[in-house]
């Protein structure tokens, strides 16, 4: 049964709650900062400093206007530009490092107790596979979205409702790749290959699983301010060791 999972995510969480509430409070602060870095070094570029003496709107447009007009203004903003980009991407990395770190925590944690530093651990150990994997599934959305944006043109409406039910359908393939990742002792290709295989084989117990945890987070999600910290601290642990339970009950 579906719910078989679920209970059993709850009663490991319970035991571990601790330290999936602080692992994922200092992962969002350790991305956050990162991402934080990169919109200041936007900011920067525009001398954010300089515009917030500004008292009009006017003298704001013309400053602007100057620094549009001026080659060395320019040259700033572009490497300005260039320094958040790569403070995204280091966000992006550092994200999918401590999310499969998070999974890490979860395998450990249905063999008992966790800890935060085992977090960092697996990000050690499985993030290269971890990144790789981030990229090739982008390939295959970016690839997934293209078909979709052909669908709609070619199918107005219709072909925007198929492509999104093709989109769904195949993320949900993917969805234990992160617990193969981590359990797996592969190369990124032969995690993938596995995860998908014990998703397809079990398609829709997989989709079951995923049902009610999108209608539990929908309905979570409507309690103003302790709903959205529930859902990051409480539900987002919880369908980790669900996933990684399932995944080693499957395999």
């Amino acid at each position: 049964m579906v719910i078989e999972y679920v209970k059993k995510a709850w009663d490991t969480y319970k035991n571990n709650a601790t330290s999936f509430i602080v692992a994922k409070i200092v992962s969002i602060v350790i991305v956050g900062i990162i991402a934080a870095i990169g919109i200041g070094t936007i900011f920067s570029s525009f001398g954010w400093m300089r515009m917030a003496e500004f008292s009009t709107e006017e003298q704001i447009a013309a400053y602007i206007e100057q620094i549009m007009q001026s080659p060395m203004a320019q040259f700033s903003i572009l490497m300005g530009l260039g320094g958040a980009i790569i403070f995204f991407l280091l966000a992006a990395i550092a994200g999918v490092l401590l999310k499969i770190g998070i999974y890490g925590m979860a395998a450990e944690s249905l063999r008992g107790r966790t800890k935060v530093e085992t977090m960092f651990k697996i990000a050690r150990q499985k993030g290269l596979n971890a990144i790789a994997a981030a990229v090739i599934m982008g390939i295959v959305f970016f690839i997934l979205l293209m078909i979709m944006e052909g669908l709609s043109i070619a199918l107005p409406l219709v072909g925007t409702v198929i492509g999104f039910i093709i989109l769904i359908a195949v993320a949900i393939l993917f969805v234990l790749v992160p617990p193969a990742i981590v359990i797996e002792r592969t190369g990124v290709l032969n995690s993938i290959q596995k995860a998908v295989k014990i998703a397809k084989k079990n398609y829709f117990e997989l989709l079951g699983l995923l049902i009610i945890y999108g209608i539990v987070t929908l309905l979570v999600a409507w309690i103003p301010i302790v709903g959205p910290l529930v859902i990051l601290l409480v539900i987002g642990p919880m369908l980790s060791i669900s996933l990684v339970f399932f995944y080693r009950k499957k395999k």
